[in-house]
């Protein structure tokens, strides 16, 4: 008995000393380091530091389902700090200013012409910027926004603060479109002055007009290098055939002896399986209901769109991508989706699902595994870029696809 309350003392004796050598280390950090760890209120107190972030859980009725942003940019009365290139970070960031930006959505009035990009990013808000166009229904939708009157298909979104309110922003190429909101100015630029600036600039804030202001321009870029293997074998390929009612043992299948591709053939529609690991799918209109939308809003269209490409994705044994593009051509309608790496979009698209009304007629999907190599590759620098890009052109840092890996450099958007 004697024993265990004196290993007990002993064991208390040394936390307390443990307690003690870490709280001395703090309170000898230079303050300008010190206030800026994430340190409970208590103990930044106790230090004698005012703690400025006050971390809090992410917004409940924040969504990633359909897509995430590759940037999140933050303005606040400090400078800029911009989230990129990190999945973890752009997730936490996004459902940080989740509820904010779903208020805006379900309190947003009638549409107005906006101001110039420039001007909009200028004031405090955040920017997020998708790896291609959502349409603004979708993206409510995902927030779980209730009867929004945002509509369109844009590539970024930006909460402002506008005097005591915040004003909603979507941007498409060149052009902006405002609804005022009922979010309040001051609860959101507390939540902004979380975030400590970086360095990062756009364009317009480093002088720079050869090309969009949406553009992040940046010192140096790197980006992790990784192989990229198809995961086909004969039996998934079977599988990805059955997955989609094709008979992959009936009378109209063929084994390329040439390429290795397999291509099955049935009543009004076909199927090709590559053996580098993509398949093409069309088919006349009414052809292929099982996979048809159950309505003409953008909404149902990637509902029906995702469910597909997911399925394919799960015969695979792959993540499922994100919507990344959606465009309307008359009667027919294009769902995009692309893989993000590490917050980073690989170009092009590993999926697309394309609409005649309600009816799919067209799948393009891209298998790929991806493993890191090690090591980064930098990429050359913005301003050559920009140089070769061409005037107006809005150029982020992205993935290009080949056979057997991911190539590094600057994408056009």
């Amino acid at each position: 008995m004697k024993r265990k309350l004196w290993e007990a003392m002993k064991t208390a004796l040394i936390v307390l000393l443990t307690a003690t050598f870490l709280l001395l280390t703090l309170m000898a950090l230079p303050a300008n380091i010190a206030e800026k760890l994430p340190l409970p209120n208590f103990l930044a107190t106790f230090i004698g530091l005012e703690q400025e972030i006050q971390f809090r859980p992410a917004a409940e009725n924040a969504s990633s389902a359909g897509a995430v942003p590759i940037l999140i940019s933050v303005k606040n009365s400090a400078g800029r700090a911009s989230i990129r290139q990190d999945d973890t970070a752009l997730a936490l960031a996004y459902d940080r200013f989740g509820d904010f930006l779903t208020e805006a959505f379900s309190t947003a009035e009638a549409p107005t012409q906006g101001a110039d990009i420039a001007s909009v990013l200028a004031k405090e808000g955040v920017l997020f910027s998708f790896a291609g166009k959502i349409p603004a229904e979708a993206l409510g939708h995902w927030l779980g926004a209730q009867e929004s009157q945002v509509e369109g298909v844009f590539g970024q979104y930006a909460l402002v603060v506008e005097n005591d309110f915040v004003a909603l922003y979507a941007i498409s190429g060149g052009r902006t479109v405002r609804h005022a909101t009922a979010v309040s100015g001051e609860d959101f630029s507390a939540r902004l002055q979380e975030y400590f600036p970086d360095g990062t600039r756009f364009a317009f804030e480093a002088g720079v007009t050869s090309v969009s202001p949406l553009t992040l321009w940046l010192d140096e870029v790197s980006l992790a290098n990784y192989t990229a293997v198809s995961p086909l074998t004969a039996d998934l390929t079977e599988d990805l055939a059955t997955e989609l009612n094709f008979n992959p043992y009936g009378s109209g299948f063929y084994l390329d002896p040439a390429t290795g591709d397999r291509v099955y053939t049935e009543q009004d529609r076909n199927l090709t399986i590559h053996a580098g690991g993509s398949l093409l799918l069309t088919a006349k209109a009414g052809a292929l209901s099982d996979f048809a939308a159950a309505g003409i809003s953008p909404v149902e269209k990637i509902a029906a769109a995702e469910e597909l490409i997911f399925s394919l994705c799960h015969t695979a044994s792959m993540e499922n991508p994100m919507v990344c593009g959606y465009e309307e051509n008359g009667n027919m309608t294009t769902v995009s989706f692309c893989t993000i790496l590490g917050g980073v979009p690989v170009y092009p698209h590993c999926g697309k699902v394309v609409f005649e009304d309600t009816e799919v007629v067209q799948l393009q999907a891209t298998f790929r595994l991806y493993h890191k190599t090690g090591g980064f590759n930098t990429l050359m620098p913005i301003h050559n870029a920009a140089a070769l890009a061409g005037d107006g052109a809005h150029i982020i840092s992205a993935y290009q696809q080949t056979a057997s890996s991911l190539v590094a450099g600057w994408q056009k958007q």
